[in-house]
């Protein structure tokens, strides 16, 4: 292996007796009833995600609460083991929402991935038909051209039968 901080070596000239294809680049437009459902599909997955994100803090909120509540009332282990009960059925239930919205985001990015790849494909497709459209006009174009010419050629044999030049 040679020095890794030495320059490249260039690369070898192409075939010469091939002749260099550019490729067309075809911008199509998005379609936009995909367009609006990407938006969509956007907006649910970030409401999900702030929803999830406000349960969680709603939940360590409340669980200062009760701490601060807990420490302030000391009289009763009974009202102590109600608001401990309490805050556990609440964190599950934050807990429950939070996984709730977590599915819903993964459902909403699945979704967002296949019109992703549905846009790709369109603009796939766009660019064939562009390029097939461009291909009809050369061959339209090629077929005139050689109309024209065995016009000519019928032209001079005419003329070349009467005894023309």
């Amino acid at each position: 292996m040679g020095d890794p901080t030495g320059p490249t070596q260039p690369l070898p000239p192409g075939d010469p007796r091939r002749p260099v294809v550019r490729e067309r680049e075809v911008v199509a437009a998005p379609d936009d009833v995909l367009l609006e459902e990407l938006r969509r599909v956007r907006f649910w997955s970030y409401f999900g995600s702030a929803v999830a994100s406000i349960a969680s803090v709603l939940a360590v909120i409340a669980l200062i609460v009760a701490l601060g509540n807990d420490n302030n009332k000391n009289d009763s282990n009974t009202a102590t083991r109600t608001d401990i009960s309490n805050l556990r059925s609440d964190l599950g239930v934050a807990r429950a929402q939070a996984t709730q919205a977590n599915a819903t985001t993964k459902d909403v990015a699945d979704k967002l991935d296949s019109l992703t790849n549905r846009v790709k494909r369109l603009e796939r497709s766009s660019q064939d038909l562009s390029k097939a459209q461009d291909d009809i006009s050369t061959l339209e174009q090629d077929v005139k051209d050689l109309t024209d010419r065995v016009d000519q050629v019928e032209r001079a044999q005419e003329q070349a039968a009467a005894g023309g030049p």
